[in-house]
């Protein structure tokens, strides 16, 4: 299958196990024997069921329902063991790909290079992981800022939505692409990017975007980037970050996906 360079040269939440919410927060209810039955203080205040359960829902909640900052500085559910790592994906079962930059579809890039790595079913329009995917790009610039986030984000998927569809039937449908980022926190940006799905389906496709801009050595910066059409508390936000760690501990290959 062509690469993106070849083209163009050429969580579910710690509420699911509230089975009833006593036991997800470790309570057991054992109940009175007869004899304390017999000799219970008549002023002491009994709890309802219901004020049991939402004492335990409110343990529960304290233990299971924290949030906590991802590698890459965003919010995510926190495991309902902290003890506990969330598993990583398995990347010998992901694409990857290296080149270098400006690539052909975007020559107006920074000079670099650039690594992904795709999950299975990435091109696929009935896969939950359909348009979602993790790179880095290492460029020739500082640290980019909101403005020039954006206009690296557009230019990257202008030429590559055009390359994608170049001659083929559908080619004209392709418009600008569209992206709006806000800056969450110090070098740290989340954006939306609305364009015309070049890899499969040739219709309209809105895009979250999560981007981190880090200084590197001799005046390079890093450009992390993770793209999916799945609301914020999916997992695949979770292997998107572990992608990018993959990447900057092991660049990937120059496989193709």
């Amino acid at each position: 299958m062509r690469n993106f360079y070849q083209v163009c040269c050429m969580v579910s939440c710690a509420v699911c196990a509230v089975g009833p919410a006593t036991s997800h927060a470790g309570y057991t209810h054992v109940g009175p024997s007869e004899d304390s039955n017999q000799t219970q203080n008549q002023n002491q205040p009994t709890q309802s069921p219901g004020e049991l359960q939402l004492g335990s829902f409110e343990v529960s909640t304290a233990i299971s329902g924290q949030t906590q900052l991802d590698e890459s500085g965003f919010e995510v559910f926190a495991s309902k063991d902290p003890q506990i790592p969330d598993p990583k994906p398995n990347f010998d079962e992901w694409a990857s790909e290296t080149f270098a930059l400006p690539p052909g579809f975007a020559p107006d890039l920074p000079a670099g290079s650039e690594s992904l790595l795709f999950p299975p079913g990435w091109r696929d329009p009935d896969s939950e992981n359909f348009w979602s995917y993790a790179f880095v790009m290492t460029i020739d610039e500082q640290p980019p800022e909101a403005p020039r986030v954006q206009e690296l984000l557009e230019l990257y998927y202008d030429g590559l939505m055009s390359a994608f569809a170049s001659g083929k039937e559908k080619e004209s449908l392709i418009t600008p692409t569209k992206v709006v980022v806000n800056q969450i926190n110090t070098n740290r940006y989340e954006a939306s990017m609305h364009l015309v799905d070049a890899f499969a389906t040739f219709e309209p496709v809105d895009i979250s975007v999560r981007i981190e801009t880090v200084a590197a050595e001799d005046g390079h910066s890093q450009v992390r980037v993770q793209i999916s059409r799945q609301r914020d508390d999916h997992q695949i936000w979770k292997d998107l970050s572990a992608a990018i760690e993959h990447i900057l501990e092991s660049p990937p290959s120059e496989e193709h996906p």
